[in-house]
């Protein structure tokens, strides 16, 4: 590790330090835990390697990720930092034949019984055990884990890893080929429910204008026929203009008949109308 990544680290650690103290005073939890999240997310931020572990195996971690980028880079392939979200999956990935293998450096956790007062409780702990995880498909879970105490016990496990990053490269492709055809064939399927959904809209509305202008149209016929009814027993002027204006609004309802009375327009529409013949 240079000098400036020490320096880097150990500014880093003095920071989360004291977030993870002030977080976990009187709640129990374990501060070396918190800093893990502390650091990945401002290791992120700056376009870091993914590593998760506490304070103490911070050094460690990054020299197995050196080691194990020098290892990758001797076997003709790529690391980049850049992959995606760390909370779901690694943003780092070492690059096979143009497919993003993400990896994570991590130091697993475990529940201990601490002391609490005439009681105990448990909290989660640091193990001290360097793991690398390897994700070799579309899952958000690890394929491969390379276990060890020290640097060295996990990096002699490298050379047994070269065949299996080949093979998640092929395996990531072919999971890729597969899920493209998935969402294609899901979409062909939105496109025909969306279209039956349409029809389906389009044949409702029709019965549904179709019958209203029925209903209207048998309206104005039976206000029609009362008006004739009414016409051939009474000569009363006055009423009689009553008439001529409940014709014009059977007119106005009248669905087969381009009229519109103004003067009640004014105040009221068609269905106000069939409201008082209710």
């Amino acid at each position: 590790m240079d000098k400036k990544t020490r320096e880097e680290l150990e500014a880093l650690l003095k920071k989360s330090q004291a977030h993870a103290e002030q977080c976990a005073l009187g709640s129990g939890r374990n501060p070396d835990v918190l800093i893990t999240r502390e650091i990945v997310e401002m290791q992120n931020e700056r376009g870091f390697l993914t590593i998760s572990a506490s304070a103490g195996m911070i050094p460690k971690s990054v020299e197995l990720f050196r080691r194990f980028i020098n290892k990758m880079y001797r076997e003709g392939f790529s690391v980049t930092a850049e992959n995606g979200s760390f909370y779901r999956r690694p943003a780092s990935a070492v690059i096979v034949e143009g497919e993003a293998i993400p990896v994570r450096v991590k130091e697993p956790i475990h529940l201990e019984e601490i002391p609490w007062g005439s009681e105990t409780r448990k909290r989660w702990s640091p193990t001290g055990t360097l793991c690398l995880e390897i994700y070799g498909g579309m899952s958000d879970t690890p394929h491969k884990v390379l276990k060890g105490k020290t640097v060295k016990e996990v990096e002699a496990q490298f050379e047994d890893i070269i065949p299996y990053l080949r093979k998640a490269a092929a395996r990531i492709r072919k999971e890729k080929a597969k899920r493209a055809i998935w969402e294609k064939l899901r979409e062909e399927n939105r496109r025909l429910e969306q279209e039956h959904e349409k029809k389906m809209t389009d044949r409702m509305d029709a019965v549904e204008e179709l019958v209203h202008d029925a209903f209207l149209l048998k309206k104005a016929q039976e206000i029609r026929g009362y008006c004739d009814l009414m016409e051939s027993h009474i000569s009363d002027q006055e009423y009689l203009e009553k008439i001529r204006i409940v014709r014009e609004v059977a007119d106005w309802i009248d669905p087969t008949v381009d009229y519109t009375d103004a003067l009640l327009a004014e105040k009221m529409d068609v269905s106000d109308v069939i409201r008082l013949m209710e």
